[in-house]
């Protein structure tokens, strides 16, 4: 089936295989990570089996999907404009993200790669949380975490990501403690990749810190550190 599928793509929606087909089952889009750059065919995994089936568990990836948590139809919203359209395989054209309903998943979809630019503009977007206020007072002196004197390591660049060409910047918004330590660190934005998120939380939570003074006293505060993950070298 999927043979008859990919022929179709490829005479009715332009499908060119060298930009690296994806072929995920409509039961698995909440979970399987998805690049909006490459082209993409959804079916019910009954017409896939063996060649595809949904991870165990069906729950989202927080950092990839964000927003829309179990809705497979909210997840594809979040990855692809509104404008976009979406090729029905053995059906009539006109169907676009904006208009896409979850009855139309029960039947197999083509869609079309974004340019890379925009695809990483409509995955990378900050995930949503309650806003940290400003702070009300002046200070001496803000949060540092690059002294050398503090050996924070970089975080590690995971083998996986490597191999898959994962890359962006994460943003972590950290409370930084009087004494130096990372109290609370939250995710202010994502780079649209899950797993690279976790490694720069994981790591950032042990740092070392040159806290902000206020007076000439250090004092606890909320600071955002960007970490770069780049393929040509990890830049923290």
């Amino acid at each position: 089936m999927l043979d008859a599928l990919v022929t179709e793509a490829r005479l009715r929606f332009g499908l060119d295989l060298s930009r690296g087909l994806q072929v995920v089952p409509t039961e698995g889009l909440v979970a399987i990570p998805i690049e909006a750059s490459r082209p993409l065919i959804v079916a019910p995994v009954t017409l896939l089996a063996p060649v595809a089936r949904p991870p165990d568990g069906d729950g989202p990836l927080p950092g990839r999907h964000g927003p829309g948590g179990a809705d497979p139809v909210a997840v594809l919203r979040r990855l692809y404009p509104a404008d976009h359209p979406i090729g029905r395989f053995g059906g009539p054209d006109g169907l676009t993200i904006g208009t896409l309903g979850e009855a139309d998943l029960g039947a197999p979809l083509y869609l079309a790669p974004l340019p890379a630019e925009e695809a990483m503009k409509q995955e990378v977007q900050p995930v949503q949380q309650d806003a940290t206020p400003p702070s009300p007072v002046v200070l001496d002196a803000e949060p540092d975490y690059r002294a050398d004197y503090l050996n924070n390591p970089r975080p590690p660049y995971p083998m996986v990501a490597r191999r898959m060409g994962y890359h962006g910047k994460v943003v972590l918004n950290v409370e930084v403690l009087a004494e130096g330590r990372a109290g609370e660190v939250k995710l202010h934005q994502s780079c649209g990749y899950d797993i690279l998120d976790n490694a720069a939380l994981q790591t950032v939570k042990t740092w070392r810190f040159s806290p902000a003074r206020r007076f000439g006293q250090p004092v606890t505060q909320w600071f955002l550190v960007p970490i770069k993950f780049s393929l040509e070298g990890n830049e923290a």
